[in-house]
C-alpha cells in the first residue's frame, strides 16, 4: 500500500514510476522528497541524494486548464449539451467507436519550469533506477519503461466512457450526471443507452479508507485523481542495459522493437497539434556529450499541455508501445556512442500536424523529429 502521504496528493512532479498496462502509474520513489519524507520507501535507490538545491516556487508553473464541466471527447462524438433537468451533460455519437472523458469539477494543472535539471539529473541516476526498480522493488521492467514526471493534471472527480463495434446501431447516447450527494459532494455516474465501458470516480470507499487513515485531514476534498500525466521518458543504450543485466546475474527482459508498429491501433482524435508546436531551438547535436542524448527544447513544458496536447495523450494506452520507446531507440542509434536517450512527451507530441487523422507511427514521428532538429541545426549555423 502506498503511504498514506502519497495518496492524498497523489502524483506529483519529481516521481519516478512505471506507466503500467492497465494506464495507472506505479509509484518507486520521489527526486524531490529526502530519504526521510514520508512518501519516500524505506529502501530508495543505491547512493540515493534529492535534487539540490529544491525546487523553489518560480520552478513550478500551476494553472486551471479546464472548468468546471469540461470534458474531451473523440473527434466523431456528437456535441455535447447540458441537460437543463438533471444538470448533467449529453453525449450522442453516430461513430462506431469513440471514447469521452468528463471533468465535472475542472482540473489544476502543474508542469516543471526547469526540465533542463531533471534531464541532468536523470541522465546522472537513471543506471541506478534500473537496478534498483528490478532488483530492490523487482518490478522486472523493461528498458524503456521508467518515467520521470515533469507535469501532470489533477481533479477531484471524473467520468469515462468508450465505446465500440457499435456499426449496427444508428446512434449513441451517454449522459454523465450527479447522481447523489455525500460528505464528499456531489457524485457522478452514468446513463446510456447501448454497449459502453463506463466509470467515474473517486470511488467512495477508497476515499472513506483514506480519510480513516489520514486522521489529519480527514473533512477534506482530496484532488488526487490524476487525469493525464507527463513524463521524461529514459531508454538505455544496449551496452549499459546488458551490463546492468551481467552486473546483477538477472536476465534483463527487452522490447523487440522491430517488429512493434504503435501507430496501428490509435484512434482519431480532435484539436489543432501546431499551437503546441513552439519554437525550436534544441541545441548542438554534433557537439554534445556522448553519456546522454536529450532531447532540448522542441516545445516549452507551458506548451506541453495545451487542450490540444492533452488530447494526444489518451492514445497513449490503446498502444502496444509507447512512441517514446521506440524513439529513444532509435535516437540512440543516431548516436551509438550515448549511455542514454532522454525524451519528453512533449517532444513526439510537439510535431504532430493538423493533417494527423491518428497517431502516426513512432519511426515516422522520429523522422519529424529529426528533420525538426536538423532545420534547428541549420539556422543556427547561419
Amino acid at each position: 500500500m502506498l503511504p498514506v502521504a502519497y495518496q492524498t496528493q497523489g502524483i506529483g512532479i519529481g516521481d519516478v514510476g512505471i506507466i503500467t498496462d492497465y494506464g495507472g502509474f506505479d509509484f518507486l520513489f520521489n527526486i524531490c522528497a529526502s530519504h526521510t519524507d514520508p512518501i519516500n520507501p524505506g529502501d530508495m535507490p543505491e547512493n540515493f541524494s534529492p535534487l539540490n538545491p529544491p525546487l523553489g516556487p518560480t520552478d513550478i508553473r500551476g494553472y486551471s486548464e479546464y472548468k468546471s464541466d469540461s470534458y474531451i471527447a473523440s473527434a466523431l462524438v456528437g456535441t455535447s449539451q447540458h441537460d437543463t433537468e438533471s444538470t448533467g451533460l449529453i453525449f450522442e455519437s453516430l461513430a462506431s467507436e469513440g471514447a469521452i472523458l468528463t471533468m465535472p469539477r475542472g482540473s489544476n494543472s502543474k508542469d516543471l519550469g526547469n526540465v533542463v535539471r531533471f534531464r541532468k539529473y536523470a541522465s546522472a541516476n537513471a543506471e541506478k533506477w534500473y537496478k534498483y526498480v528490478n532488483e530492490v522493488r523487482g518490478r522486472e521492467v523493461r528498458n524503456g519503461d521508467v518515467r520521470l514526471v515533469i507535469g501532470y493534471d489533477s481533479s477531484t472527480a471524473w467520468g469515462m466512457a468508450t465505446f465500440a463495434n457499435l456499426s449496427e446501431q444508428r446512434s449513441f447516447r451517454l449522459m454523465f450526471k450527479p447522481i447523489g450527494e455525500n460528505s464528499l459532494g456531489r457524485t457522478y455516474g452514468w446513463e446510456y443507452s447501448g454497449i459502453a465501458d463506463v466509470r467515474s470516480g473517486p470511488d467512495i470507499c477508497e476515499v472513506e479508507k483514506l480519510r480513516n487513515l489520514d486522521q489529519a485531514n480527514n473533512h477534506i476534498i482530496y484532488e488526487n485523481q490524476c487525469l493525464f500525466v507527463r513524463t521524461l521518458n529514459i531508454t538505455l543504450q544496449d551496452d549499459v542495459w546488458s551490463r546492468l543485466a551481467a552486473d546483477s546475474e538477472m536476465f534483463y527482459l527487452d522490447d523487440d522493437y522491430e517488429t512493434q508498429s504503435p501507430g496501428q491501433h490509435s484512434q482519431s482524435f480532435v484539436g489543432n497539434p501546431n499551437r503546441s508546436a513552439g519554437a525550436p531551438g534544441v541545441g548542438d547535436r554534433g557537439g554534445r556529450s556522448s553519456d546522454t542524448f536529450m532531447m532540448e527544447g522542441l516545445s516549452s513544458p507551458a506548451q506541453h499541455k495545451s487542450s490540444e496536447a492533452v488530447q494526444f495523450s489518451h492514445l497513449a494506452p490503446a498502444l502496444n508501445i509507447h512512441p517514446t520507446k521506440i524513439i529513444n531507440k532509435l535516437l540512440l542509434r543516431e548516436k551509438p556512442n550515448a549511455k542514454m536517450a532522454i525524451t519528453g512527451d512533449g517532444d513526439w507530441i510537439s510535431v504532430l500536424k493538423q493533417t494527423d487523422q491518428a497517431l502516426p507511427s513512432s519511426e515516422i514521428l522520429f523522422a519529424r523529429i529529426i528533420s525538426l532538429y536538423d532545420i534547428c541545426e541549420e539556422d543556427g549555423q547561419n
